[in-house]
């Protein structure tokens, strides 16, 4: 386990996290994101507004969160619930 001395927290030259956020957040506002495909495909702006439309039209939104190892695990596990609904339509 890695131990943290706690003294780098009292130095006098660590920049405010206040500023470091106010800085952030300034510097985000000049990025523009564009659309992913998913979100172009559905016609919508973002995930967020696809999945709110799918809980008002009352229908089950899945979403799939992967931090795997290499690229081809990443292909591998997208692969995964494919199989999983071969084998089992209901699910």
């Amino acid at each position: 386990m890695t131990t943290v001395d706690e003294a780098i927290f009292e130095r006098e030259e660590l920049p405010s996290g206040t500023g470091l956020v106010e800085e952030g957040l300034a510097l985000g506002a000049t990025v523009e994101a564009g659309r992913c495909a998913f979100c172009r495909a559905r016609r919508v702006r973002s995930e967020v507004e696809w999945k709110r439309s799918r809980m008002a039209a009352g229908e089950l939104e899945c979403s799939m969160i992967m931090g795997l190892a290499s690229h081809q695990e990443q292909i591998e596990g997208l692969r995964f619930p494919a199989r999983v609904r071969r084998a089992d339509p209901g699910w």
